[in-house]
Formats: C-alpha cells, sequence, structure tokens
C-alpha cells in the first residue's frame, strides 16, 4: 500500500522515463563480469552508480540524467538509502554531458538533410500512430473509429 501510494510522487511521464532508466540499469548490472548480484542493486553502491553513468556516455547527456535519476527514484520508493555523494554525482553526470556524442548530421549536405528528413518522418509519424489506432477492442466506438464499411 505504501508503495502504491509512493509511485503517486511522479507524473506519469516521469515514471515513464525513469522506468526506462530502470531497466537499462538492471541490464548494465545482468552484463557485467560477473553479474551485479540483486542484493547488491539495491542500496546501489557509489561506485556502481558511478560506473554505470560512465557506460552511458555514449547516449545523450540528458537521457543519463533521466537514467540515474530513475535508479533514484527507485531507492526512494522503497526505502533504500541513496548512498552517492551529490557532488560526485553532479561531476558524473556533467562529464557525461561533456563526452556526448555530436550529432554526425551535416544539413548543409543534400544527403544529410535528406536523412534527418527520413528520420524525423518516420519518428514523428510512429509517435502519431497512435492517434490512428484503438487502444483495445474494448475501446473501439463505431461512432469515432474508422471501420470498413467507411
Amino acid at each position: 500500500r505504501v508503495l502504491d501510494f509512493m509511485n503517486n510522487a511522479y507524473a506519469p511521464a516521469t515514471k515513464e522515463s525513469y522506468g526506462t532508466g530502470l531497466l537499462v540499469f538492471h541490464v548494465f548490472c545482468d552484463q557485467k563480469i560477473p553479474p551485479v548480484p540483486e542484493h547488491q542493486r539495491g542500496p546501489a553502491s557509489e561506485a556502481l552508480i558511478l560506473e554505470f553513468i560512465s557506460s552511458c556516455a555514449t547516449l545523450s547527456g540528458d537521457a543519463v540524467r533521466n537514467y540515474v535519476y530513475g535508479v533514484k527514484a527507485w531507492h526512494t520508493i522503497h526505502g533504500l538509502p541513496w548512498t552517492v555523494d551529490d557532488t560526485r554525482l553532479s561531476a558524473a553526470l556533467t562529464a557525461a554531458e561533456r563526452v556526448e556524442p555530436e550529432s554526425s548530421l551535416n544539413l548543409a549536405l543534400p544527403l544529410d538533410a535528406a536523412v534527418f528528413a527520413c528520420l524525423t518522418t518516420t519518428f514523428w509519424s510512429c509517435s502519431c500512430l497512435g492517434e490512428f489506432t484503438v487502444p483495445s477492442l474494448k475501446a473501439f466506438k463505431p461512432s469515432i473509429h474508422v471501420k470498413p464499411s467507411n
């Protein structure tokens, strides 16, 4: 009951983003050799969190920040101590932003501009797909959704 209550501290979009971060953290722990045992993931040591941040250096700084705060939120919700020093965490997140890969597209070049246009069109088409589909069979309403007879 307390766990359900604590989950209300975060907005739905935040929970979704943080959930992704928590998944990436557990995949990171599973892929380490040897894998990090469950009991060492929560509470996670400062060394483990800093190593996790450094392993995400190929991602954007914002993504890394969201991932780490997702792991921190998981600790908070489950009443686990967060042992990472704020100064070291801030420094590691700043480092992640500074080593973030730059975009390799030069929009002044026709090929790069065409690739960018294809990528953004595909992305936004997929993002809006939910507007054209019905989330479940029970949610189908013939008065507002497209039917074969239309």
